[in-house]
């Protein structure tokens, strides 16, 4: 079995010990986006929920670029967890999303500029600003591209 390929800068972790300060650091506001990959099955996820509790936006599973805007307009503000959205990443409307919310900076501007008829139905608009933080789990990562690398550099931990 060949071990994933991962950025220079990704710390490789062995327990859940050594992976709670990060997450204690994600919940007490110190990181901007959080990253976790691992094996199917050894609780990533619940690590995470237990460490959050329920006051974060919890995306898992199905989703889209565009019902992640969604999602990310009604809980503006809110820690976003991405759980298992497997191939959000190899997605360039998705990527630019998550590069958009993975900003280093406190206040991000996100936007959605396409042909979209459920923005002028909703009310939500085009482009919003959000001080909301983001966790991506998952089982696998992939540096597919130059845009997926940039992404990987908002994943520093100071």
């Amino acid at each position: 079995m060949t071990k994933p390929s991962l950025p220079s800068h990704a710390v490789h972790l062995t327990t859940f010990a050594e992976l709670e300060p990060y997450v204690r650091a994600f919940g007490a506001g110190h990181l901007n986006l959080l990253m976790i990959f691992g094996p199917p099955g050894v609780g990533k996820s619940r690590l995470v929920r237990q460490a959050l509790g329920s006051q974060v936006c919890w995306i898992g599973g199905q989703a889209t670029p565009f019902g992640i805007y969604l999602q990310a307009y009604e809980h503006r503000h809110k820690p976003i967890v991405l759980d298992d959205v497997d191939g959000l990443y190899a997605d360039r409307l998705g990527i630019r999303l998550l590069k958009a919310l993975g900003q280093t900076e406190r206040t991000k501007t996100v936007s959605w500029q396409t042909a979209a008829p459920t923005l002028g139905q909703s009310s939500i608009p085009r482009q919003f600003t959000t001080t909301s933080r983001v966790v991506l789990i998952g089982n696998d990562w992939k540096t597919l591209n130059e845009d997926v690398a940039a992404l990987e550099d908002r994943d520093r931990f100071p």
